[in-house]
């Protein structure tokens, strides 16, 4: 018996990679059908353990709502700082999403009336925004965390076998061509 079989690869394969939530062409997901965009917090929006919306949150969510799409923040936080982050940046929320179970994305699916396939997830972690995204049954994108620093170990220990996912399904880019300039 494999370790991983083709479903654990797909399950963990982004549907795409983008260098930040700036550079994933939104206009396109629109024209494609897409409505609800699902956004993940920490190092996908904002710093790790950040609590109060930046400039490039409130940049990225701009620029999501612009394209048409409607944004809901996602987070596996605690509910009182994902409810203030998402105040803050004046989006709906569902907190303590614990991804990689789909019960979030479906929550925000049935808050907002949007299908599967209406909808998009944007994060920065493989095993829990892309597999949660994945089955769920929607395209999940990934894109490359806002800063390593001072992200908890657990985490740490994560990016560590998503090197490895990368290198062993020769994943394009790789992912220390993913992450560099980012640890």
């Amino acid at each position: 018996m494999k370790l991983f079989s083709r479903k654990w690869h797909d399950s963990w394969r982004p549907t795409a990679y983008y260098e930040g939530v700036e550079h994933v062409p939104l206009l396109e997901y629109y024209n494609n059908g897409i409505r609800l965009a699902l956004l993940d917090i920490d190092n996908t929006l904002m710093p790790h353990g950040h609590s109060s919306g930046q400039y490039t949150a409130r940049t990225a969510l701009a620029r999501v709502r612009a394209t048409g799409l409607e944004p809901v923040i996602l987070s596996n936080a605690k509910r009182e700082r994902a409810r203030s982050v998402a105040e803050d940046l004046g989006a709906p929320v569902i907190g303590m999403a614990m991804k990689p179970s789909p019960r979030g994305i479906e929550e925000a699916m049935k808050l907002t009336g949007y299908t599967p396939e209406q909808t998009i997830l944007i994060g920065d972690q493989i095993f829990t925004d892309i597999w949660a995204g994945r089955r769920a049954g929607i395209p999940s994108i990934l894109v490359r965390p806002m800063q390593l620093e001072g992200e908890p170990i657990q985490i740490i220990i994560k990016r560590k076998l998503e090197r490895w996912l990368f290198r062993r399904f020769k994943c394009k880019p790789t992912y220390d061509d993913f992450l560099k300039n980012h640890s």
